[in-house]
C-alpha cells in the first residue's frame, strides 16, 4: 500500500517487482514490463526503501505469498484492503487503484510539472496526465462558484455537470454506466448501473 501510495504505481506493478529490481543508491524500484510495454524507474525515498529491504527474503518477488513463495493475487489484496478500511470506519468505496489516482491527485495539487508526472506514473501518452490538471481546475472553479456572487449565476447544465462529475468520482463510473433523465418539474434522475448492462439504482 506504502509503495502504490508513494510511487502511483498500478498494483500488477508492484506485484511483479522482484528483488533484483530495487536500488539502493539512489533509493528507486524498476518497474519492468508494464502495461506500456516499457520499463521504468521511480525514486522511492530511503524510508520505503528500509521498508521493503525488511520484507522476509523468500522468493525473487517482493510481495508474495508466503505458501507459493509467487506474487501476492489483486483480488485477496483488495478484499483485505476494504477489510482494513471497515475496521477504521471507511464506508465509501476502497480499492487498490485510489491509491494511483491519489498520489497523482495529490502531485498535481502540489503544482508538480506534468510531463515529468507522466513519466513517474508511467502514462505513455502525456495527455492522459493532463486530464488530471483539468480536473484540478475544475474543482478550483466548484470552489469560486460557492462564493455568493457566483452562486446565484451558475445555469442548470453547469449544476448538472458538477452531480455528474461527483457522482462519477464516488462511484468508479469507468466500469460502469451513468445517465442523467431530466424531467418535466425540474428535477433530474440519475441512473447509475452497476456494470454496463444492468441498473444499480435510481
Amino acid at each position: 500500500y506504502m509503495l502504490m501510495a508513494l510511487t502511483g504505481c498500478r498494483i500488477g506493478e508492484a506485484f511483479s517487482l522482484k528483488r533484483l529490481d530495487v536500488l539502493q543508491n539512489p533509493s528507486c524500484v524498476k518497474f519492468r514490463d508494464t502495461k506500456n510495454y516499457s520499463d521504468r524507474s521511480v525514486f522511492i525515498g530511503e524510508e520505503l526503501f528500509e521498508m521493503i529491504s525488511q520484507i522476509p527474503d523468500e522468493s525473487e518477488y517482493i510481495f508474495y505469498s508466503y505458501r507459493t513463495k509467487k506474487p501476492l493475487n489483486t483480488q485477496e489484496v483488495n478484499k483485505d484492503l476494504k477489510k482494513r478500511a471497515l475496521q477504521v470506519g471507511i464506508r465509501v468505496r476502497v480499492y487498490n487503484h485510489l491509491f494511483r489516482h491519489s498520489f497523482v491527485t495529490l502531485m498535481v495539487n502540489s503544482n508538480v510539472d506534468w510531463f515529468i508526472l507522466s513519466t513517474i506514473i508511467g502514462h505513455k501518452n502525456p495527455k492522459t496526465t493532463l486530464k488530471y490538471y483539468e480536473r484540478s481546475l475544475t474543482r478550483q472553479k466548484q470552489c469560486f462558484n460557492k462564493h455568493p456572487y457566483y452562486k446565484g449565476i451558475i445555469s442548470w447544465e453547469e449544476s448538472k455537470k458538477i452531480a455528474v462529475e461527483a457522482i462519477e468520482e464516488a462511484f468508479d463510473t469507468s466500469m460502469r454506466g451513468i445517465e442523467i433523465i431530466d424531467t418535466e418539474d425540474s428535477k433530474i434522475h440519475i441512473i447509475i448501473y452497476k456494470n454496463r448492462d444492468s441498473t444499480l439504482r435510481n
